[in-house]
């Protein structure tokens, strides 16, 4: 069984890839950079935000936004919480649990 080294400290988000690699001692291709600021496959965002800029203006109703996702997953509306991303998510659930 390999040792376990400490990761080096955070640092800013994303693309860091080869310092934890080299932190772990793996080859850094052998990693799967999973941040959402580097995607190579991504497509042109122009396009999209061209066609949908003044939607972005607020932000959609939650209820039918709520309906729509608990249809898709087979669940009642008040099994869903949407958040404001997953920072949110995190927070309330550590107030609830504890």
């Amino acid at each position: 069984m390999r040792a376990v080294r400490s990761m080096p400290p955070p640092g800013s988000h994303g693309g860091d890839a080869h310092r934890i690699a080299v932190a772990l001692g793996v080859d850094p291709a052998s990693l799967l950079e999973l941040s959402a600021t580097l995607n190579p496959v991504a497509p042109d965002p122009v396009p999209l935000l061209r066609r949908h800029l003044d939607s972005l203006r607020c932000y959609p109703d939650p209820t039918a936004a709520t309906a729509a996702l608990a249809e898709a997953l087979g669940v009642s509306p008040s099994q869903v919480l949407l958040t404001n991303g997953g920072s949110e998510a995190i927070g309330l659930l550590a107030r609830v649990v504890g």
